[in-house]
């Protein structure tokens, strides 16, 4: 089992649009947006 990365971007440069969510759920990751411009991303444990 991997452990959980989570990752936060602060002043992201755009919004998190569907398109990199999708990207991201393909690759194992939630990706959520918090605030105007703060990205969350969390890998997910096998």
């Amino acid at each position: 089992m991997r452990p959980v990365e989570v990752f936060i971007f602060n002043h992201a440069p755009m919004s998190l649009s569907e398109k990199f969510v999708a990207i991201g759920k393909r690759h194992g990751a939630k990706m959520s947006q918090s605030g105007a411009d703060t990205w969350e991303i969390t890998n997910v444990a096998a």
